[in-house]
């Protein structure tokens, strides 16, 4: 969830840190990830998930900004 201190930048930073963390793991085929954002503090949800989805083999990434 967003807040005051952690904005696009920061949860962006986090979700690659989980990609890179994940990814190769065995029993793990996917990340899936809702980023609950009430306030609106990422100005471009579309933009920002699809810069950060992927179909990669390794591990298939979706993630959903939802905005109150």
């Amino acid at each position: 969830m967003t807040r005051e201190s952690l904005g696009a930048k920061e949860i962006r930073s986090q979700l690659v840190d989980d990609m890179f963390g994940y990814r190769g793991q065995k029993n793990v085929a996917a990340l899936v990830v809702v980023v609950y954002d009430p306030t609106r503090r990422i100005d471009n949800p579309a933009g920002f998930e699809h810069d950060l989805n992927t179909d990669d083999p390794e591990l298939l990434v979706r993630i959903v900004i939802a905005q109150g």
